[in-house]
């Protein structure tokens, strides 16, 4: 068969009882620390750039661009290693190194200081998704991953609410710096508890000496040759870079447009793309699963589906003059567009065999913020220039690759399905 390769982990999950779903815990936790960590320049953004005086571009780039360069140069080597080392003693040390930078980011003299920080926060927060999705993947058996991944993400829309939420109200009554370092310390207990409770899971599947030996370039090779999982990488690329685009200048959009404090802002940002975001990520992980029950596409036929409900919704979002409107637009846009995530990593974990899984998740993490971390960047230029500070235009104009990978998705979905039946 095509897809032989997922069909040596049938066994799932070696631990049973409540082990597994601490892990998950633990993990989706780790998830949550690097979104509260990420997106901390996104709710002081306005008040940086009024500090250091900073053009929409500039911005742009420290939200977005310098983040994901950096993101993407790290994360083959971390993928490569995950699929080498043992994983847990790496999520340690990445968690660690990344918290403490964070913090260093309220520490910051200057723009050039705070870019430079920021590189350093990407590359160690480019080795959390892989190597814990790999990990998870040896806890859990392929028809529960959708569910299990899904859990996993939602991580971020918590970190999410926490981040708008709490930072805002942080932001306002102690400035920016503040929020940095009340974000990045926590992690440094939380990889300590990792590090004193959790074990090193057995890898499913007979790895093979030479993909032992094989460099990094040769393993991310095998990764991309594998049948769909060009389409799969395509579409989440398009997909997140949309979804960088519009998350990364909301709090702006709504500060500028309907004149709203940095408080208010973040707290409909939490209250929408957070709190929907949650019931929205495990709820599609859930149908995600129940659609693989009627084929191996079916992940992806979920995915593409709710790309286009998003990209309706943050239209809505943009154009609407009546505040009510702009936040209900935003709930439904928040259900639907985290849900891509889950699925997408489910599916990849059935096309690749299980010793290059630490290299396909690497690769996924490495595409979407390197390529897509570009969308804050291209939103920034586009408001510097054509838009004249338009930002809804700006923003508008990277929404419309939502629709590619929303195609790209579906054509994933349908393939899958096509070839498992004619198998």
């Amino acid at each position: 068969m095509r897809f032989s390769p997922a069909s040596t982990d049938r066994e799932g999950a070696k631990e049973g009882g409540f082990y597994p779903a601490y892990v998950l815990a633990l993990l989706s936790t780790v998830y949550f620390l690097y979104l509260l960590d990420r997106t901390a320049i996104m709710i002081t953004q306005e008040l940086i750039k009024a500090e250091f005086r900073l053009s929409d571009t500039q911005m742009g780039l420290l939200i977005g661009a310098v983040y994901g360069i950096s993101y993407g140069l790290a994360g083959l080597p971390i993928g490569w290693l995950v699929d080498r080392l043992k994983r847990r003693n790496m999520l340690v040390f990445i968690l660690s190194v990344w918290s403490g930078l964070t913090a260093a980011c309220g520490l910051s003299s200057s723009y050039l200081h705070l870019l430079i920080v920021r590189v350093g926060v990407g590359a160690t927060e480019a080795g959390g998704a892989p190597t814990s999705l790999s990990i998870l993947s040896d806890l859990y058996p392929p028809e529960r991953r959708a569910t299990v991944s899904s859990i996993f993400f939602s991580g971020t829309n918590v970190g999410m609410i926490v981040s708008f939420f709490v930072g805002g109200l942080v932001a306002r009554e102690f400035g920016w710096r503040a929020v940095f370092l009340l974000y990045g310390l926590p992690g440094l207990l939380l990889a300590l508890v990792i590090l004193l409770t959790v074990r090193e899971p057995a890898r499913h599947g007979r790895p093979v000496a030479i993909e032992r030996r094989e460099g990094i370039l040769r393993s991310a090779g095998r990764v991309l040759s594998t049948p769909y999982a060009g389409g799969i990488y395509i579409g989440s690329v398009l997909y997140s870079a949309s979804t960088a685009a519009f998350g990364g200048w909301m709090i702006a959009f709504l500060m500028r447009t309907h004149h709203l404090d940095v408080a208010t802002a973040g707290t409909i940002i939490a209250a929408t793309l957070g709190v929907c975001g949650i019931v929205g990520t495990v709820a599609v992980g859930i149908l995600a699963d129940r659609a693989r029950a009627r084929g191996v596409g079916g992940p992806m036929l979920v995915v593409g589906g709710t790309a286009f409900v998003s990209l309706l919704a943050a239209t809505v979002a943009l154009h609407a003059a009546d505040l009510r409107i702009v936040v209900a637009a935003l709930a439904v846009y928040g259900l639907t567009v985290s849900a891509y995530a889950g699925p997408t990593v489910a599916t990849l974990s059935h096309v690749v065999a299980p010793i290059n899984r630490g290299m396909a998740f690497a690769l996924y993490t490495l595409l979407a913020n390197l390529v897509g971390g570009m969308g804050p960047l291209i939103v920034g230029m586009i408001s510097d220039g054509p838009a004249h500070g338009q930002l809804a235009i700006a923003i508008q104009v990277m929404l419309l690759v939502n629709l590619a990978g929303g195609l790209c998705c579906l054509w994933v979905g349908k393939a899958l399905n096509r070839q498992q039946a004619a198998e």
